[in-house]
Order: structure tokens, then sequence, then C-alpha cells
């Protein structure tokens, strides 16, 4: 098993609530000695297995604890579904399988599954009790599975956000919560005084949160950290040099110590006014001394 992500696709198609979530799954297939092996489409499936529903233990070949299951979908079957969204790139590795492999020989493969949500489906959650098994049949006639493969998905998902291209506005209106807006790379998420999300640069987002907009902390702790260091030098006297993450005290005092010490810094008691000058140390300076707090 190499990458387990899931894709989550605002698209009514039909009807309201008729969404996707596009669960990819790439792995490696090695053929291990059998003359003939082809790797068909319909030699996979995903049986889900909730052990909340029954008491501890439970085991696969017994259907009453298998509580759903889905089969492969391919980016052609994608393409026709949402025919005016960009879908995400590493979709199209999901080709329709029919693949020869030859004795001691090694592809990689990718399968999707579409779990769409207007059904009874509950929304693909990797992190929650569910247990997502993929399995690889013994034969493309899915009739036995005496040397069936099976793997736990949720052990191996690592990746649950998607870069969807669509503005914030286009996603609202295809009903994606605020929270969950995704912005292109390159750009991070950010809300406005009124609550609409807004897809801003990096250098935007500290001019912004001054004015009152705010960021969502849990995706863009970085931030969130920064803006609590400038607010940090203020309280105790400083003043903050964003271009050099650092800040600057005329005078040396405790508190300064303090909130340097508390936010990881590295103090400086006395350090020179001239100390970014391109130059430097090789430099006319006036004989005064700053108290600066530098951070990584």
């Amino acid at each position: 098993m190499l990458d387990v992500q899931k894709f989550f696709i605002p698209k009514w198609i039909n009807e309201p609530g008729d969404f996707s979530d596009i669960l990819q799954v790439k792995f490696n297939v090695t053929n291990n000695g059998l003359e003939h092996f082809v790797v068909y489409k319909n030699m996979f499936q995903i049986d889900v297995v909730d052990p909340r529903e029954q008491y501890q233990e439970f085991r696969r070949i017994n259907q009453n604890y298998v509580v759903d299951n889905y089969f492969p979908q391919y980016i052609e079957d994608f393409k026709l579904r949402f025919q005016d969204i960009t879908l995400p790139q590493s979709l199209f590795e999901c080709e329709l399988l029919n693949h020869s492999i030859k004795i001691n020989q090694t592809r990689t493969l990718s399968v999707c599954f579409d779990v769409k949500q207007k059904w009874s489906n509950q929304p693909l959650d990797l992190n929650g009790p569910r247990l997502y098994y993929v399995i690889m049949m013994d034969n493309k006639f899915t009739t036995s599975c005496t040397n069936c493969k099976f793997v736990l998905l949720n052990e191996y998902y690592k990746n649950p956000i998607t870069k969807l291209d669509l503005a914030p506005r286009v996603q609202i209106s295809l009903g994606v919560p605020p929270d969950e807006i995704s912005c292109k790379d390159g750009l991070h998420l950010i809300f406005k005084k009124s609550g609409n999300p807004a897809c801003v640069k990096p250098s935007s987002v500290e001019k912004l949160t001054q004015r009152g907009w705010t960021i969502d902390e849990n995706k863009h702790p970085e931030f969130e950290n920064k803006f609590d260091k400038m607010i940090g030098c203020n309280d105790v006297g400083g003043t903050w040099l964003d271009e050099y993450n650092e800040c600057e005290s005329g005078g040396i005092t405790k508190a300064f110590e303090n909130y340097c010490d508390d936010f990881d810094g590295t103090y400086y008691g006395c350090h020179s006014g001239c100390r970014h000058s391109p130059d430097w140390p090789n430099v006319v300076c006036t004989a005064q001394c700053f108290a600066v707090c530098e951070f990584d």
C-alpha cells in the first residue's frame, strides 16, 4: 500500500445533498509466480465494518458484520459525473484496469471508489470508528476469495484535504461548509468580518487580520502563533519588525526577557541598531543598545 487519499467533490448532480467522497487507493502489485496474471477492474471492492454494531469481536467472512461496500469507478466515470468541475489531477491515475503482470514484475496501480452521500451512506470518515478494508479478489469473477488480500485503509490514510479549483463563493453555492472551503496552492483561507470566506496570499493575511478578518488556526497554526508574538511584543512595549521576524525594545526589562522566553525566541540584551545593515558589522553606528528577541 502506497497512499490513500480522500477527495470531497461538492457537486449537486440531481438533487441537493448529492455530493461525493472519492477515495483513491494507490498500491503496488507483484506477481510472485503465476504464469498468467491479469488485474481486472472488478477484482477490487471495499468492505466497511462497524464494530459498534456488534460485539467486540468480528470476522470479515461473516457478512453480518459488513455494513456497506463500494466498487471501483474510473476516470471516465468521473468525467461524466462531474462535467463542469476541474478534477484533482491525481484521479487521472484511476484508469480502467486490465493489466497483465509478468512473473516477478511489480506495477503501481490506482483504484478509486465513489461514495455518493445522497444514498443512505454516511460521509466517508477514515478517522472515525468504521473500518474500511480494500479487498483484492483472486479472480475477475469475484466468486471466491481463497487467496484474497485484505488491507485496512484507515492505517494508511494521511491526507484528508483536497484542493479544488473553484472560487470560495462557488464552493459555498454548491453547499460546501465555510470551514471546509479549499484554496488553490499558495493561497490561505481567511474569513471576512461578515463571515464569508476568501482565499488570499500569505503576505496579505497579517494585514487583513489587523482589520478584523480571522483565520482558521487549526489549518494555519503558523499564522496564529505569529500573531500571538506580535501582540505579545506590543504588550511589553516593543516594536515588531515583520521583515526580520523579531521584536525590538529600546529599554531592557524583565517583562521583555520573559516574553522572549515564553515564545522560545533568542534573547539579546544589548543588540546594535545597525545589525540589519548589509555592511554589518563593518559599519559606523551610534553606541545605542536595543533589547531584541529573534525568532526562526
